[in-house]
């Protein structure tokens, strides 16, 4: 178990055809009749045995595009979306200059009419500023960009699907007393007859009334029914969890056909000192409304893991999916 976990971890950046290779001759073997594969993690990707036999290794078929060329500014946080009305035209959201004072950093996006080979954008988006940016599309191509902006959530709409944004935007969350948010997601139900065009915006909160417990993130919750013109009541969405975990963090929302909401997030059993190195994540959490979000089953784990998160500014979160049958995974 231990040598086939460390062939597929260090042979991850190789051609499809070398961990193909690797796949099917195990540890121990040889290919092409010369070289013996590593079973341990000291080969680096540049000494690939397979890849060194392979005449013409590739990696991709695809072309790596620059869709909004600054060299002087980091972009980060990358968020796309596809609008549902003209499936060529695209949507990306990004942070710009990371690396400086956080209330600060800027906000970038950029759109796409012919999927993806020619983009179109600015490092500012109106309005805006700070981090955690996330777009999404309604059923009727309008464009959305949800961002922390001074440490509160705010929505931008484009009638455009992207091209213009307005100055004004709708204040969604304040930090004040309310929820402290951070990592937001957005998602917008395309299909469901009931709920076409409800927009739904759920994030990581540290306040009352949302999380009644010390040292406690949880999940929160809000919805639009109007366009994102006005938003109703803020909910938590793990408070059944109670004291048995320390926090949850990352949040992602799913939609099925029938209008069911799917939230998976990651749950932290203990809350670490930020030096600690044990800060993995424990369980993958799970709540579900098949009201428009109304109405919550309550939250519960549904897989213990041992995560990825070796810091505090580092975290796994985890993406609910639905198929057009409405089953979840």
């Amino acid at each position: 178990m231990t040598k086939t976990k460390r062939i597929l971890r260090w042979s991850a950046g190789c051609c499809a055809e070398a961990l193909l290779a690797m796949l099917l001759a195990g540890p121990g073997s040889s290919i092409a009749g010369t070289e013996t594969l590593c079973a341990d993690d000291t080969a680096s990707m540049a000494e690939c045995p397979a890849c060194s036999n392979l005449a013409s290794p590739v990696r991709s078929n695809y072309v790596n595009l620059t869709v909004h060329a600054n060299d002087g500014v980091e972009q980060a946080e990358i968020s796309v979306a596809i609008n549902p009305v003209d499936q060529q035209r695209l949507l990306v959201g990004y942070m710009t200059d990371r690396c400086g004072t956080y209330l600060a950093r800027l906000l970038g996006y950029a759109g796409s009419p012919d999927a993806g080979a020619s983009w179109v954008g600015a490092d500012t988006l109106p309005g805006s500023g700070t981090a955690d940016p996330v777009v999404a599309y309604d059923a009727d191509g309008n464009a959305y960009y949800c961002h922390l902006r001074n440490l509160s959530l705010y929505v931008s709409k484009s009638p455009d699907g992207g091209t213009y944004w307005p100055l004004n935007q709708i204040f969604l969350i304040s930090s004040a007393g309310e929820s402290n948010p951070d990592k937001p997601h957005f998602a917008v139900d395309l299909v469901s007859p009931s709920y076409r065009n409800h927009i739904y915006c759920a994030w990581s909160s540290n306040g009352w009334p949302l999380n009644p417990h010390t040292y406690h993130y949880g999940i929160a919750f809000k919805r639009s029914t109007n366009g994102g013109e006005s938003w109703g009541t803020s909910r938590s969405l793990t408070q059944e969890l109670g004291d048995s975990v320390a926090f949850c963090q990352g949040v992602n929302l799913a939609i099925a056909p029938d209008g069911a909401i799917y939230a998976a997030y990651s749950v932290y059993n203990k809350y670490p000192s930020i030096t600690d190195s044990l800060y993995t994540e424990d369980a993958i959490g799970f709540n579900r409304s098949d009201n428009s979000g109304v109405d919550w089953i309550g939250a519960r784990k549904i897989i213990n893991v041992q995560g990825i998160r070796k810091a505090q500014s580092e975290f796994l979160p985890p993406c609910p999916v639905s198929d057009k049958f409405g089953q979840k995974s």
